[in-house]
């Protein structure tokens, strides 16, 4: 087997807890997010990307909360300043570390800059990159995407290009397979 050179990976949902992350910042607005409500807000702003190419992630946070929980624009756009500060998963910190003595690190992802200052500060230390939307002028899955991550990283698309996504627990799967 291929060892990798370079991981890649999502950075909301595999490094940063989003579901605590928005449900805190909810609740700190007096608005609770139950599984399925979570779930909504996540295809709507996947939907926005895809329908709205360009725009920043904290605008597409926004929209997607003000039409999902029908949330008042400054309250949606309060809850969407919050993102980059996230917290962590409790292991994402030494698990990357770890495999940052193996290969880079790179987050791709749909997200801003400012949102990779944050979550870096948050880990304790910078990756071996931040890609981001803003930066590269799409939303993934667009290969353009991934030619710009090559192109950032010097990477080639090869074996040893590995990209990480999150597992979803057989419940989830189960659910959407039934949908």
């Amino acid at each position: 087997m291929t060892k990798p050179t370079m991981l890649t990976f999502d950075v909301f949902g595999t490094v940063v807890d989003w579901k605590a992350g928005l449900t805190a910042a909810l609740a700190a607005e007096g608005v609770s997010l139950d599984a399925e409500t979570f779930d909504r807000i996540v295809d709507c702003q996947g939907e926005t990307e895809q329908a709205a190419p360009g725009r920043r992630y904290v605008e597409i946070a926004e929209q997607s909360l003000g039409k999902v929980l029908r949330l008042e624009k400054p309250v949606a756009r309060r809850v969407a300043m919050t993102i980059g500060e996230w917290p962590p998963f409790a292991d994402s910190s030494a698990a990357l570390r770890s495999l940052m003595r193996s290969a880079l690190c790179v987050a791709m992802t749909n997200s801003d800059r400012n949102h990779g200052t944050a979550v870096q500060r948050n880990l304790g230390f910078p990756l071996s990159h931040w890609i981001c939307a803003e930066e590269a002028g799409c939303y993934k899955p667009e290969l353009r995407f991934w030619r710009h991550a090559a192109e950032r990283t010097g990477a080639r698309f090869d074996k040893g290009w590995w990209h990480v996504i999150p597992i979803a627990p057989r419940a989830a799967i189960a659910r959407s397979m039934a949908s």
